[in-house]
């Protein structure tokens, strides 16, 4: 069996769908649901893995069942059926993340892990830009840094409910999932609340402003 905590799932926001996230003391996990909505942020759950498959899609490790042939020709693990094969022990248990840098995180011993990006901001070339394309409903890719100029891709779903957002133009702290497609490394935010990115951004110096004044007089 595997036991762990749910640190992302598909009943926030809409970012995820039919999938969820598990962490324990060793790493985290992506978990393949044959159907939505059934695991919250902090369950404790016990996964009967007895029979079931961990599939490498794009080199990022999950669990799933059976495998199937997609119509492309890629092999992937279908959903779990939740109720044969996860119980609940508890509810509202604690996911603290990790804090880490950028560079760190593009490691495999950070994938699937829940972790917190701070001083980061998304690049210049995202201003103006949503999180995704909330019209056409389409997952898109953003570009993150910090303020040594290292980057990685923020991955928002059509479908989740803050796609037609703005993206934040300040610096800030950004929690999410750490995930890799074939090489690439990228990020899901989990819960749009925990986006904070308000302060003023890398390189930029804040000018203090004078005591203000009602009246101004001077001889030219």
């Amino acid at each position: 069996a595997l036991k762990g905590v749910i640190t992302a799932s598909d009943k926030t926001d809409g970012n995820l769908y039919k999938e969820a996230y598990i962490e324990d003391i060793t790493g985290g996990l992506r978990v393949v649901l044959n159907s939505t909505g059934g695991l919250s942020i902090g369950d404790s759950v016990i996964i009967n893995i007895q029979g079931l498959f961990v599939g490498d899609y794009g080199n990022f490790w999950q669990l799933g069942d059976q495998p199937y042939h997609e119509s492309d020709g890629d092999i992937r693990v279908a959903g779990i059926d939740m109720d044969e094969r996860i119980l609940k022990t508890s509810v509202n248990n604690p996911t603290k993340p990790d804090t880490a840098t950028i560079t760190e995180i593009k490691t495999t011993a950070y994938l699937g892990r829940l972790v917190a990006l701070k001083d980061v901001q998304f690049t210049d070339e995202m201003n103006g830009l949503t999180w995704a394309d909330a019209v056409s409903l389409v997952t898109m890719n953003r570009d993150l840094e910090d303020c040594n100029n290292k980057t990685i891709i923020v991955r928002t779903s059509g479908y989740c409910r803050y796609a037609g957002e703005m993206l934040p133009t300040g610096k800030g702290t950004i929690t999410g999932i750490v995930t890799v497609y074939n090489g690439t490394y990228q990020f899901i935010v989990r819960d749009f609340t925990e986006v904070s990115m308000t302060a003023t951004r890398c390189g930029v110096v804040e000018q203090p402003l004078g005591t203000p004044v009602e009246t101004l007089s001077e001889d030219f």
